[in-house]
């Protein structure tokens, strides 16, 4: 059940980060919020440490700056350069494509 829920919202956070309208900075922070941003730190260490890790910073990033009216992920990613904007948005792509690779290295092969 936890890998389908996972996968359930890195495709969530995928979809949204690339075919919702509006500017990166407006649609890094929906993403996050709907699809990464649900899913509990612990949950990852069933992939591995690195992808745990790796998450664990992107949380770090997205909650940089407390902001209770405009929600933490906004707040955050309106803070952030542009460097640091497409990179954090690189990094939920690499941690999606570390999550399929280590589900399809899972599956029993026939």
């Amino acid at each position: 059940m936890k890998h389908a829920y996972i996968q359930e919202r890195i495709w969530r956070t995928i979809h949204i980060l690339t075919t919702n309208l509006g500017s990166l900075r407006e649609r890094l922070p929906v993403a996050y919020d709907e699809g990464f941003g649900t899913i509990a730190t612990s949950e990852f260490g069933v992939f591995s440490e690195d992808i745990s890790f790796q998450f664990r910073q992107l949380k770090d990033a997205m909650n940089s700056v407390v902001d209770p009216t405009i929600g933490n992920a906004r707040a955050s990613v309106l803070q952030m350069n542009e460097e640091t904007l497409i990179s954090t948005a690189e990094a939920i792509l690499e941690i999606a494509s570390a999550v399929e690779g280590k589900s399809q290295e899972k599956e029993p092969t026939t």
